[in-house]
């Protein structure tokens, strides 16, 4: 991820963040929650977008699963 900052009257900083590297951060915030390093061995992710309809509208949101092995040796 590339960062680029524009300085006037104020700083503006983007980003284009590509796809897997987003589902990765969101990975990694969501196992710091649940108190698991993903770079641990016996400890894998998956992660994907997906919708919802409701009420109001479409929701998209991202879905992580974490699994810990507890039975795996290095």
């Amino acid at each position: 991820m590339k960062v680029r900052t524009v300085t006037q009257n104020r700083d503006v900083h983007t980003a284009t963040v590509e796809e897997r590297e987003a589902l990765r951060i969101i990975a990694d915030r969501v196992a710091s929650e649940a108190g698991v390093c993903l770079g641990q061995d016996g400890v894998s992710y998956r992660a994907w977008f997906t919708t919802r309809d409701t009420s109001t509208g479409v929701q998209r949101m991202v879905e992580v699963e974490i699994i810990r092995d507890r039975c795996f040796q290095p």
